[in-house]
């Protein structure tokens, strides 16, 4: 992050976190990951002008995000289900990351299928709630380097631009 003000942090969007597939075998990073992402985030360099950054309110929870459960609920299942598992088997949930200036949400969907294999997916929301499976969804394939994927994949559904529906 590059500071924090009252109830609100600013960060740099896109590359600025490490992400890891699972908590119990999680290694910590290593020098290179941790230079690179000190570099895309001007480690010790002067702070530039906060219209740069994304303006996050602190929070002590996981917030639901502006679609509604039932809504998630079908999407996931859209997105997830498999003709050859059976609806019981294609669970986990779906977890809210942001949404834009304009009502544009992202969530990230995570499904495991018949043998608890899991698989992760960006699941893209317009500001009318409307969801497209052929634009939509962004296969996370790995779990550790897909911050460029997600920043095109939001950008290819319009992120913080004007709806215009």
């Amino acid at each position: 992050m590059q500071k924090v003000e009252g109830d609100y942090v600013y960060f740099y969007p896109h590359y600025n976190f490490f992400s890891a597939p699972g908590r119990y075998f999680h290694q910590p990073p290593n020098e290179r990951r941790i230079a690179a992402l000190k570099e895309s985030n001007s480690w010790n360099q002067e702070m530039s002008d906060t219209s740069a950054f994304v303006r996050a309110r602190i929070v002590t929870q996981i917030e639901p995000g502006p679609i509604s459960d039932e809504k998630l609920a079908n999407v996931f299942f859209d997105v997830f289900y498999d003709a050859g598992v059976p609806r019981r088997h294609a669970a986990i949930g779906m977890i809210f990351l942001r949404t834009d200036d304009y009502g544009r949400s992202v969530y990230l969907g995570i499904g495991a299928g018949q043998y608890w294999i899991s698989t992760h997916k960006a699941v893209f929301f317009q500001p009318d709630h409307s969801f497209d499976i052929e634009t939509g969804v962004l296969l996370i394939t790995d779990n550790y380097n897909y911050q460029t994927d997600l920043r095109l994949f939001m950008e290819a559904n319009g992120w913080n631009t004007p709806f215009n529906p």
